[in-house]
């Protein structure tokens, strides 16, 4: 197994910034760190072709998905994006939910496994409420409460494409 350092993950992005033909990328179990987000954010914020990103099982907390949340603002290709087991808390969540307030082609976010909590839930729940695109939302074995919970529901009544069924939370309770 290779895997793609920090060097590697520069290199890919400043790839992805010129290559109009690459439509998937997938670097789970790499080395890809809040800097090498940044560094792709960059890159999809000039590539027009890739529809499909999976970061999962790397490195990347609030400050990558920070950095990549810019290019969501304006990318209008990606339609997955896979997060899944990083270190995203509350304020990731916060800005991934602002780039949904305003993003148009994205359907499918893979949060699971993640850290985020009730004010994260809620602010992704305030996205679902201004656009409808998102048919698929995963936020299993974050540590979301009850409150957080909640606000996912109410913001599912109001989404036109997102259902309970296409929407994964699970409820854990939190240690006391």
């Amino acid at each position: 197994m290779v895997l793609v350092d920090p060097t590697g993950v520069r290199a890919i992005a400043k790839a992805l910034e010129v290559n109009r033909v690459l439509t998937a990328l997938s670097l789970p179990f790499n080395s890809v760190n809040d800097e090498g987000a940044a560094a792709l954010g960059d890159a999809l914020l000039a590539n027009a072709s890739l529809t499909k990103l999976h970061l999962g099982l790397n490195e990347i907390s609030d400050g990558g998905a920070e950095a990549l949340t810019s290019a969501l603002c304006v990318n209008g290709v990606l339609t997955e994006l896979n997060l899944c087991n990083n270190k995203i808390r509350d304020e990731g969540a916060a800005a991934i939910g602002e780039a949904l307030a305003v993003n148009g082609v994205l359907k499918t976010l893979d949060l699971k496994l993640n850290k985020i909590g009730d004010e994260g839930a809620k602010a992704l729940a305030s996205a679902l409420r201004v656009k409808g695109v998102l048919t698929s939302l995963n936020l299993r074995r974050n540590v979301i409460g009850e409150a957080g919970v909640a606000a996912i529901a109410t913001a599912l009544q109001h989404h036109g494409v997102l259902t309970a069924s296409t929407c994964r939370v699970k409820l854990y309770p939190l240690a006391a």
